[in-house]
């Protein structure tokens, strides 16, 4: 291409900027004025000032610049149209095919059947009526009834404390158990000769040991023998005797004594042989053994 072408060029690109310029110019003054005159009618008239100002937009110095490049813009205008001619409609067929137009598919709505208004109240009555109610057979309801809890295990009473059976006619002392015999003055001293660790015997006041009678019992038996355990007696521990039924009275000894074969106390020369062996001094027991060959321990349980 040659100098003189794309001087050409120049100048038409120049052109076109100039014009473009002053459009622009001319489209803000007769916005400006249009603006003006529509708040101040009378003092801007709005087409005669527009005319004066479209000839006072081009200066006089580029006049001749736009006159020339108006000649040479006829001039070479065919020349310019050949170079640009070929290439346009390529150009043009290309912007075609990158900008396809794209078809909107058109989506219909669905069709709603219409539901006529008969259908609708009798399907509202199907769903709003109550169901009927469950009649339960009057015999079922009697087998219910009749179901009761079954009965509680029955609850078998603890047994009863087994009670030991307990000997008659015997003496208990601490852990020493002494049977005994109703003698009485008459085989009380035979009896306990007899089986002189095994067995003891009634001597003075009642012959026949009750504890209910209201009477004195006078026990004898020997020391060496089966009234040894109540040698180291003291007052205020508990005797034990049991009846022909084997109902078992409790005494406490209250007095220890020491006497000799008659009877008299030992210290104090008091005669207690009547006291001993006399049945009427209340509900009591007397227990007599031998210490020595002098003297017999005297025992009052009350």
């Amino acid at each position: 291409m040659s100098r003189q072408t794309l001087h050409k060029m120049k100048c038409r690109e120049g052109l076109s900027i100039m014009k473009t310029k002053v459009l622009a110019l001319s489209l803000g003054y007769v916005m400006f004025t249009y603006g003006l005159s529509q708040v101040f009618p009378t003092h801007f008239p709005l087409h005669s000032e527009v005319n004066a100002v479209e000839e006072l937009v081009i200066p006089a110095e580029n006049k001749k610049e736009l006159e020339d490049m108006q000649v040479i813009d006829v001039a070479e205008n065919e020349e310019f149209k050949e170079v640009n001619e070929p290439q346009t409609p390529e150009i043009k067929e290309e912007v075609k095919q990158e900008t396809p137009v794209a078809k909107e598919e058109i989506v219909e709505p669905p069709k709603i059947e219409e539901i006529p208004p008969e259908e609708i109240q009798q399907e509202e009555i199907v769903e709003t009526s109550p169901a009927p109610p469950v009649s339960v057979p009057q015999e079922q309801e009697k087998v219910e009834v009749k179901q009761t809890p079954p009965p509680p295990a029955p609850v078998t009473p603890p047994s009863p404390p087994e009670v030991p059976q307990v000997q008659s006619w015997t003496i208990f002392y601490q852990e020493f158990t002494i049977p005994f015999k109703n003698g009485g003055q008459a085989n009380g001293q035979a009896i306990i000769d007899s089986n002189p660790y095994g067995v003891a015997s009634t001597w003075g006041g009642a012959e026949i040991f009750s504890g209910v009678d209201g009477l004195s019992t006078h026990f004898i038996g020997h020391n060496e023998g089966a009234f040894t355990c109540f040698v180291s007696a003291k007052k205020g521990e508990v005797v034990q005797v049991t009846d022909g039924g084997g109902v078992m009275y409790y005494y406490t000894i209250t007095q220890i004594t020491l006497v000799d074969p008659s009877g008299i106390e030992r210290g104090t020369g008091k005669d207690l042989f009547y006291n001993i062996i006399n049945a009427n001094e209340g509900e009591r027991i007397v227990i007599q053994t031998c210490i020595d060959n002098i003297w017999r321990l005297i025992l009052f349980c009350y």
